[in-house]
């Protein structure tokens, strides 16, 4: 295989490129290519090569020898489900192709298209400059003519008997590079002609339907310097134009790059060596070459190899090419990117195959398997690959068939039956756990000591030798349906209602709640549900619509208010286009298309909310605007809202006129702001914005039309993002499933980009800026991510049927990856109070930590109980418990920061913190981590678990105890504080605060204590309680003193802030169904009596990454009602932000 060597980089070409930094030669005007065509890797099946997967057979039983199941099974993923190209190398090799197609029919799936990826390299003379690759053929002994008729006709022959697969063919690796910069050597001057005529040979052949041809163009470090790139189109032109004249019809599909080689698609770090090249990455070479192609009338698609990858630092030069390490598996085929010039990430040349005897010590001759390279490739693959666990059946023979067919008859190895326990079945089924639950609860509220044996102690005996695969059925959480009245209501088991209703007493007690904690208010809007839903708007005309607008001087403060308040707005608008869409409205109003006008008047309405919440915050906390004047801001948004409607109603928004989906998002906005607890309303209100958007083509990638340009094209990425992050947010909230699956998309991620690097008249869309580079869009991107995770884990909560721990495990695991690979893109500032705040990009990064907290969370809730018993999910209930309380120190933290006075409400903080943390969306997270608290207080009240108890401990358990008792009460008690404040405007915060101050309640009067200490009193006057058995008075929960309310205004229609583009930024794709808008609906200094203190916890110790990052130790420290200490606990989180 040609391999680019130092001779080559002693070039000419390159030296001059070294010796400054030239500007590429500005191309001709490009005719129009004749060859677009639709990406023909979309929407297909990739064929896995079955000889490169039963050679990592050898590399899976290494892993296994070593103990290490988990990169055995990522190298198992590697072999079953990666696709690969197989490589025609000489003519006895042609009956692989026979072999691939007869393979490749056997992985296709019914009528679904599959394409194989092969390889056509056996040209006479081949590898001219290196001579690591010569073939069988040489030019001395007619090799042209043998390689015309006895191989590429034969290959040809071969591939037209398969018109069911479809083929893409990378032509003859690295042999046209030798014509661009090697006419130096002799021989490669001698084998240019003949590489260019076999190459055009082969083109002219291969003009199949079903065949797409990529040639070669080496890799950025050869080809992309700025002098060699327009020689390189003009030589790709040249033999295109020969393979014309044989036949008329010949075209390509492009062209493939990094064959064989070890550069990234997107560099983390640029390497010094790159530093005078265009083409630091594959990215960039493709973007930077696509222009002289195109200028040569040529395509500009690219496939780029990554089934090598240099990590950064391996290479002192770009020459190192042989066996390069430390290297890893790159990108996966197919995975997602934001290059319109490249149609696919491919691995043509996987890792495997030593390049030599060479770069290595111990390398073998090139060809041979280099099981230890591959191990490294394994371990370094960026992303890290998700581990793939042996599900062959076992005929339980010793050794087994499927271990003798694999070649692993040594390490054959399975666990035997045990025999049958005749020990008393521990009752497990939903109904048993009630029943004993209830009587356990009845007992301890009337008194009674409890003198058996707790269950959690005589089950452990049970369990401490339970480390097979099998898995215990969940007790778990029972989907919800309830009526009530002219409703009824259905949720899954993960909504915070459900996870509630698995208590009998809260169950029984919750449902009695009355509809309000308080009298309503008179200036309260009675809501039915959307206006665009319930028809109470008026039909209006242009003209009234136009009559109805404000001043323009009004108009520009809130369109001022709107875009600083939103600053994540690109998902939505692209500014610089509105502002100028603004400004020709103003000159021209009548000729402006209803739509738009919609549009103005919903980013109107989005700007009165968050001006409204600005001044009701008040600069320093003691100007606060009179009732009269939140009464007009109401009353000026239902107007500005009702335009809204108006505007689309008579456009026709089932028509889909330009516009519509800017118009629907910033609609669903303006009512999300009317409501303070969940609506289902919201939901099917976006149910119709998914299926305009499904109208309009949003779900796939504006590359495959033509007719959408560049710069649109990327608008509507960006607003794909952000419907399915509402798309998942709404579904989560009412329990039900979401709409958009993977399978219904393939629109790519939208660029890292500014604002400014885009503009309506850009012909071609600049490459992303690098992640390390702050910009609005980066965290959108990241979430974007990381919802492929989140998807699952809603998909599971929705699932008839129980997953298996090891699922769990492996997303745990990625959940561990992605935390780990979130570019350090901000740099925290503490204050010099010691107050760890941050600017705004960093609160973000603090969002992301709470987002993968709650992932975590979510993830393990259900093995809650089950953890108690079953030392083989006791990592999960100290998952739950150790996240829910850090989440909930979090909350505390954010409580007192935004009082007015606190650190978080210093004028630097005061748009961008208070519209993040005023976002419904984020309460969800609190209310989940107060729901896990509250269930496993109630379990330990009734089945506590010995300290002392020995728990044997698998290898996936974290360090560090999970929280006691009091542990949780303590927090329990903060969290109390914060939503009964809350619970004046909002309705499931009055519930949830319902219930924890019933399981406190039970907390003061249980005898029962951990390790048989003395009786815990909790003091009846620390909790306020009104009586010493639990209370189910819901009405005694006297909210705090009037004071600022940043989150709630007191009317209706100014209940809580929608965030647009906070949205995005949240873990909404697996957000639980919790939605308020008054989480601390009251931020008021409190007047704490001294029984009210919080008490201090311990920080997480982020020190280790992964699945087993260490989580905290709590004691029970008396702290002070300021915030210093909770900021202080947010330190080292902050600190593992820093550059």
């Amino acid at each position: 295989m040609v391999q680019l060597t130092q001779f080559v980089l002693a070039t000419s070409a390159l030296a001059s490129a070294v010796s400054a930094a030239p500007k590429p030669p500005a191309p001709p005007a490009p005719p129009l290519p004749s060859n677009v065509t639709v990406n023909p890797w979309i929407g297909k099946d990739r064929y896995v090569v079955q000889s490169y997967s039963k050679k990592l057979d050898q590399t899976i039983a290494s892993f296994i020898a070593q103990n290490d199941s988990l990169n055995a099974a990522r190298t198992r993923t590697v072999a079953q489900k990666v696709s690969t190209f197989t490589w025609i190398t000489s003519r006895a090799g042609l009956q692989d192709i026979t072999v691939t197609i007869k393979e490749a029919r056997k992985q296709k799936k019914g009528l679904k298209p599959m394409i194989v990826g092969l390889v056509l390299y056996n040209l006479p003379d081949r590898d001219c400059s290196a001579g690591e690759s010569a073939g069988e053929l040489s030019s001395a002994k007619d090799g042209l003519n043998i390689y015309k008729k006895e191989f590429v006709d034969q290959y040809a022959k071969l591939v037209s008997q398969a018109r069911d697969l479809e083929f893409a063919i990378v032509l003859e690796p690295d042999s046209l590079g030798n014509a661009v910069t090697n006419q130096n050597v002799p021989f490669c001057a001698t084998a240019t002609p003949i590489y260019e005529e076999g190459i055009a040979y082969a083109i002219s052949k291969l003009q199949f339907p079903n065949v797409h041809l990529y040639m070669d163009a080496a890799h950025g470090g050869w080809l992309g310097w700025a002098d060699n790139l327009k020689p390189t189109a003009e030589v790709f032109a040249r033999v295109v134009n020969m393979a014309k004249k044989l036949n008329p019809a010949a075209k390509i599909r492009g062209y493939s790059t990094n064959v064989s080689n070890y550069n990234p698609f997107q560099a983390k770090v640029r390497e010094n060596y790159t530093e005078y090249s265009p083409s630091w990455d594959e990215s960039h070479y493709a973007s930077s070459l696509a222009t002289y192609m195109e200028a040569e009338g040529l395509p500009g698609n690219f496939i780029i190899d990554q089934g090598r990858v240099a990590l950064p630092g391996a290479r002192k030069e770009w020459g190192d090419w042989c066996n390069v390490a430390p290297a890893g598996f790159g990108l996966l085929p197919g995975a997602t990117q934001n290059n319109t010039n490249v149609d696919s990430i491919v691995w043509i040349k996987p890792g495997g195959e030593s390049d030599g005897a060479c770069g290595l010590a111990g390398a073998p001759v090139a060809g041979a398997w280099f099981d230890s390279y591959v191990q490294m490739l394994v371990k370094n693959a960026d992303p890290s690959l998700k581990p793939t666990y042996s599900t062959l059946k076992c005929d339980r023979l010793q050794p087994c068939k499927t271990c003798v067919d694999r070649g692993l008859s040594l390490s054959c190895a399975y666990v035997r039956s045990a025999p049958p326990s005749k020990e008393p079945k521990v009752p497990n089924s939903v109904h048993d756990r009630i029943n004993q639950l209830e009587k356990l609860v009845t007992n301890l509220i009337s008194g009674n000591d409890i003198h058996h044996a707790s269950p959690a102690a005589s089950t452990i005996s049970q369990y401490q030798y339970h480390n097979g695969n099998h898995d215990a059925d969940l007790p778990g959480t029972p989907d919800r349906v309830k009526f009530q009245g002219e409703t009824t209501t259905y949720s899954n088991s993960g909504h915070w209602t459900s996870i509630l209703d698995g208590i009998s007493e809260l169950r029984e007690h919750l449902d009695h709640i009355p509809e309000s904690p308080s009298p309503k208010d008179e200036l309260h809007e009675d809501i039915p549900g959307p206006e665009l839903l319930f028809g109470r708007h008026t039909h209006a005309t242009k003209e009234q619509i136009l009559a109805s607008l404000p001043p323009k001087s009004e108009a520009d403060d809130l369109l001022e208010t709107f875009f600083q308040s939103m600053d994540t707005h690109p998902t939505i608008l692209h500014k610089p286009t509105f502002l100028k869409q603004y400004q020709n409205f103003w000159a021209q109003p009548f000729k402006t298309s209803v739509m738009w006008i919609g549009l103005l008047y919903a980013v109107l309405a989005i700007g009165f909310r968050f001006k409204a919440a600005i001044d009701n915050h008040g600069r320093d906390g003691s100007e606060l605007p009179s009732d009269t004047n939140l009464t007009l801001h109401s009353a000026r948004m239902t107007f500005y809202r009702e335009k809204v409607v108006q505007c689309m109603i008579l456009a026709n928004y089932t028509k889909c006129p330009p516009f519509t989906i800017e118009t629907v998002l910033c609609y669903f906005g303006t009512e999300f702001l009317r409501t303070q607890d969940t609506q289902f309303s919201m939901y099917i209100l976006v149910g119709m914005l998914t299926r305009l958007a499904f109208r309009m083509g949003y779900h796939r990638d504006a590359s495959r039309f033509p007719n959408i340009s560049p710069f649109r094209g990327e608008l509507r990425r960006r607003k794909w993002v952000l419907i399915m992050s509402l798309d998942l947010v709404t579904s989560s909230q009412v329990g039900l499933p979401r709409i958009i699956q993977p399978f219904m998309y393939d629109t790519q991620e939208p660029r890292n980009l500014h604002e400014d690097d885009l503009h309506e008249d850009i012909s071609e869309l600049p490459p992303s800026r690098p992640e390390i580079e702050l910009t609005q869009l980066l965290y959108s991107i990241f979430l974007t991510r990381i919802r492929r995770q989140q998807a699952q884990i809603v998909d599971m909560m929705n699932s008839t049927s129980q997953p298996t721990y090891r699922e769990i495990m492996d997303i745990d695991t990625t959940l561990g990856h992605i935390r780990d690979s979130i570019p350090q893109a901000s740099k925290p500032v503490v204050l010099d109070n010691g107050d760890a705040t941050t600017l705004p990009e960093s609160m973000r990064r603090l969002y992301l930590e709470l987002a993968i907290l709650k992932a975590r969370l979510m993830l393990h809730r259900p093995y809650l109980k089950l953890g108690r018993t079953d030392a083989k999910y006791d990592y999960s209930r100290r998952v739950c418990l150790n996240v829910a309380m850090e989440m909930l120190r979090f909350q505390r933290m954010l409580d007192r920061g935004l009082t007015p006075g606190g650190k978080l409400g210093l004028e630097v903080w005061r748009v961008a913190t208070v519209s993040w943390y005023m976002s419904a969306i984020v309460a969800q997270d609190f209310l989940l981590a107060t729901t896990v608290l509250i269930l496993d207080l109630d379990e330990d009240l009734v089945s506590p678990m010995p300290q002392n108890a020995h728990l044997v401990r698998d290898e996936l358990q974290l360090d560090g105890d999970a929280p006691t008792r009091e542990d949780i009460i303590v927090t329990l008690r903060s969290a109390y504080a914060i939503w009964t404040k809350a619970s004046r405007k909002s309705q499931e915060a009055f519930k949830v605060a319902a219930a924890v101050k019933l399981v406190l309640s039970k907390a003061e009067n249980s005898t029962t204590q951990v390790n048989g200490s003395p009786h815990m009193n909790l003091g009846r006057d620390q909790m306020n309680f009104t009586s010493p058995t639990p209370s189910f008075d819901f009405n005694d929960m006297s909210p705090a003193a009037p004071g600022s309310d940043v989150f709630s205004l007191g009317h209706g229609s100014l209940s809580h802030a929608f965030d647009l583009g906070n949205m995005s930024m949240d873990l909404d794709g697996f957000a639980m169904p919790y939605n308020w808008g008054g989480i601390p609906s009251e931020l008021q200094n409190l007047q704490m009596q001294p029984s009210e203190e919080f008490h201090q916890q311990q920080p997480y110790d982020y020190g280790s990454t992964g699945s087993a990052f260490r989580m905290p130790q709590y004691d029970n420290r008396e702290m002070t009602s300021n915030d210093e200490q909770d900021s202080k606990s947010i330190t080292p989180l902050l600190n593992k932000f820093a550059p």
